[in-house]
């Protein structure tokens, strides 16, 4: 059931795109029992096939009906204008679900999914963490184009919890919120990092290799999320800018600061690295003008990152998650 509401070149880049650094870990190492994926999308002509597996492979009875390992599993689809539409799935001991969002979101939207377990006795969240995911982005016809984990956050339930027929801790504080607090869910990032990006365009260098990307950022927040913007190219030279968005950006780095092309990162830049090929690194930091909860409460961001370089007529995409440092309270509005 579904609900809603408002709220020579070509070898060297080759190797740099195809043999990327390994994707960062994830908050807190999977398992876990919340998990956050900053990008499905179902518009026309693309799809994601999402992956949630349960590691939980105990099937010894609770003596109601159900067994250690049984989960359910709650999507929640956010939409770029917070929207929301959910639908659960059933899991037993070490069984694994993977959706195309297009089907399994009957919307035909963009935007990030939260999936929560929840006892599938009394369907309140609960403490397990088992839940490990992946994201898959395709197109229509399943032509694989790049992949990455998602965030995952353990329950820690501090206080706020009962226990179950399996004596796992079951949240018992509904105030309307997921609330990443390290009181109910482990705390979000307080900064993300971009580790690594080539200069938009192509170089007077190098005019055959042209280089574009896309940025997929998520944020708790509706409305009015400032993002400050930090980065620097491959030589030192510091480069800022703030922007504000609502809910969801998508677009290339270039829609955040003109900085980040290859003609600006070559001011300063170091000529003799990478065959001429300009590049640089980002962090970001989330704040806002208008709390929606308290002062306490402000957004939290999360994202993934899709890079392009078109060298001759061949094509090379690359994508993975945001790494990140610190910790911050946020909240999402729950839906039941």
């Amino acid at each position: 059931m579904y609900r809603s509401r408002m709220f020579g070149l070509l070898a060297l880049v080759t190797v740099v795109l195809l043999a990327t650094p390994a994707a960062a870990q994830p908050l807190h190492a999977q398992p876990a029992s919340l998990l956050i994926f900053p990008l499905y999308n179902s518009t026309e002509g693309n799809n994601t096939l999402v992956t949630v597996t349960n590691t939980n492979e105990d099937e010894r009875s609770c003596n109601n009906g159900f067994r250690e390992g049984d989960v359910r599993l709650h999507f929640v689809y956010f939409s770029e204008t917070c929207q929301e539409s959910d639908t659960q799935e059933d899991l037993t001991p070490a069984d694994t679900i993977t959706v195309l969002t297009q089907g399994h979101n009957p919307n035909f939207e963009k935007g990030y999914l939260v999936v929560e377990a929840r006892d599938p006795e009394e369907l309140a969240p609960n403490q397990f963490d088992f839940l490990i995911g992946s994201a898959i982005v395709v197109n229509s016809e399943f032509d694989f184009q790049w992949a990455y984990t998602p965030y995952a956050f353990e329950a820690i339930f501090d206080g706020v919890a009962d226990l179950d027929a399996c004596d796992r801790p079951v949240l018992i504080s509904d105030d309307g919120f997921i609330n990443f607090d390290d009181i109910e869910y482990s705390s979000f990032p307080e900064t993300l990092y971009l580790d690594h990006f080539f200069g938009e365009g192509t170089n007077s260098n190098r005019p055959n290799v042209a280089f574009s990307n896309m940025l997929f950022l998520m944020s708790t927040q509706a409305e009015d999320t400032d993002l400050a913007i930090i980065g620097y190219n491959n030589n030192e030279r510091r480069f800022s800018r703030s922007f504000n968005f609502d809910c969801y950006f998508m677009g290339a780095l270039s829609e955040l600061t003109g900085a980040v092309t290859q003609t600006a990162l070559d001011v300063d830049g170091d000529d003799g690295e990478l065959a001429g090929i300009n590049y640089g690194w980002l962090k970001l930091n989330a704040s806002t003008r208008r709390p929606t909860r308290n002062v306490d409460v402000g957004p939290g961001i999360l994202g993934v990152y899709v890079e392009n370089a078109m060298i001759g007529g061949d094509s090379f995409v690359s994508g993975r998650e945001l790494q990140y440092t610190g910790s911050k309270a946020v909240v999402i509005p729950r839906l039941f």
